[in-house]
């Protein structure tokens, strides 16, 4: 593996609810990916209040 100087640029910081959106589209994408058999309950404006609200 080569480190570049971009390698260092990398900040990680808490998210916030600016970040929701983002959050709920990773969060989805993923859980789809990760456990495709598994039934949707919720809507993604349930789950975008969800992760705004309780999560975040």
């Amino acid at each position: 593996m080569r480190v570049t100087e971009n390698a260092y640029d990398v900040r990680i910081r808490p998210a916030t609810a600016q970040d929701a959106e983002a959050v709920t589209g990773v969060f989805l994408a993923s859980r789809a990916a990760a456990m495709p058999y598994l039934p949707r309950v919720h809507s993604d404006e349930d789950t975008l209040a969800w992760i705004t609200h309780v999560v975040l």
